[in-house]
């Protein structure tokens, strides 16, 4: 039985991550149509990690923070954990990327700051959505198991 809920999980951000691409690439299509093949593949280079960081928060830091002494000391860790994968991880998968070949450096930046910034918000804006998407897919579940109880009650 877990298994399939864990596979439940993992098809659910695999989903996400396939609409946050589609977004992605028609924001590049629409702004960008002459260097679209270039950008494209570094979207599709940054989306396995951004689904990565997702789902560690979404599944396993944002659960462990509930309100005990013990838990509520170590959530700043965690949280600043999660904002160095949304970072300078996301820089480092970049970076990566660039060495492997695989990622175009499309603009020069003056410092590794404002890259990073730009890394940054790529990151937290995909924590957004991720988190608002599986907040909705979250609350139908829950709406439709009521549902379903309250059918049963009434038999």
């Amino acid at each position: 039985m877990t298994l399939a809920i864990d596979r439940a999980k993992y098809s659910f951000y695999l989903r996400v991550g396939l609409a946050y691409l589609l977004l992605f690439l028609v924001e590049i299509l629409v702004r960008n149509p002459e260097t679209f093949l270039s950008r494209a593949v570094n979207t599709i280079w940054r989306t396995p990690y951004i689904v990565f960081i997702n789902y560690v928060f979404l599944e396993f830091v944002l659960p462990y923070i509930k309100l005990t002494w013990k838990r509520m000391a170590v959530a700043p860790l965690l949280l600043i954990g999660q904002l160095f994968l949304s970072s300078l991880g996301l820089f480092t998968w970049r970076a990566l990327g660039v060495a492997l070949g695989i990622h175009t450096s499309l603009v020069t930046h003056d410092s590794v700051t404002k890259l990073m910034g730009e890394q940054t918000g790529v990151g937290l804006f995909s924590l957004f959505f991720f988190g608002v998407i599986k907040h909705v897919y979250d609350y139908r579940k829950l709406r439709e198991a009521t549902q379903q109880l309250r059918i049963q009650k009434q038999e």
